[in-house]
């Protein structure tokens, strides 16, 4: 019988393929490449596992050493990929290990895993049929949606910030205030339009800092409310921000224009001079 070759899947549909394209496509390269050096088996030589490789050679897909840590923590928050650090003879490597099929499906051999879980889960299915359907605990299902909403929010924080700090240089941390005033804007929005917001925000010359103050926007100007980010969400990527109500420019006189001005400047000083010569006459004729 013929083995047959490891293959990739590429699962082009998916929307987080071109959110990361659009948001971090050197991201998307590494996550190929992990992809494509996964090992299909365990590989005791070089203690690596099955769907692991190592990643620590940034150049090899043209990232920078802070830009590779950048695309790691990227994937790492989109629950593409885990990390951990292995120790070699001479040095120690990052291992990447491909967790998620929503992008590349590298088509794992699982079956002995798959059958020992359905082992281990029979019992458990078994009990779960034994349950009436109206004996099943409401406020507990509640619980489990709250913890889920919880989760969620939780990772849109973390992409939130990661992408507000990318955009501003900065290093603004997770805190659970934050996180609420997220899942209250993301009841209005969706997450790819507060990342627009940050797009915009991150390009107004008064939010970096060119102003009086050197006041700097944080992570709370943007989430204190609703109308923030619809405020953002509409500005012009190149937009500066005004210094008066008058025009930028003003309108150039062409040569006929001119020449009507300084005739009208002409007819006023000749008007103004026999005015004066006019009083001074009336003046001498009184005396």
């Amino acid at each position: 019988m013929k083995s047959k070759k490891p293959f990739i899947k590429f699962n082009s549909q998916n929307e987080k393929v071109s959110l990361l394209l659009a948001r971090r496509p050197q991201a998307f390269a590494l996550l190929a490449l992990i992809a494509k050096r996964a090992k299909r088996n365990d590989d005791p030589s070089t203690g690596l596992k099955k769907g692991e490789a190592i990643v620590s050679d940034f150049k090899s897909y043209g990232a920078t050493r802070q830009s590779h840590k950048t695309n790691l923590s990227t994937l790492k928050i989109n629950q593409q990929i885990t990390t951990r650090i292995v120790r070699l003879s001479t040095s120690q490597v990052t291992v990447a290990k491909l967790v998620s099929k929503d992008i590349f499906d590298i088509n794992l051999d699982i079956d002995n895993q798959s059958t020992k879980q359905s082992t281990n889960l029979s019992p458990t299915s078994e009990v779960k049929k034994s349950i009436p359907h109206h004996a099943v605990n409401q406020p507990q299902t509640k619980n489990i949606r709250n913890k889920e909403k919880e989760y969620k929010n939780t990772k849109a924080i973390e992409i939130f910030i990661s992408h507000f700090n990318d955009k501003f240089g900065s290093s603004h941390r997770v805190l659970d205030g934050r996180r609420m005033k997220l899942g209250s804007r993301l009841k209005k929005f969706s997450l790819e339009e507060m990342l627009r917001a940050i797009d915009n925000c991150s390009k107004d010359r008064f939010c970096r800092g060119e102003n009086d103050r050197r006041w700097i926007a944080n992570p709370d100007y943007l989430l204190r409310s609703d109308e923030q980010i619809d405020k953002w969400l509409v500005t012009k990527n190149d937009l500066k921000r005004p210094q008066s109500n008058l025009p930028s420019e003003v309108p150039k006189q062409t040569p006929e224009e001119k020449k009507m001005a300084l005739e009208a400047l002409e007819r006023v000083r000749q008007a103004t001079s026999f005015l004066a010569s006019s009083k001074s006459v009336n003046n001498l004729s009184s005396k």
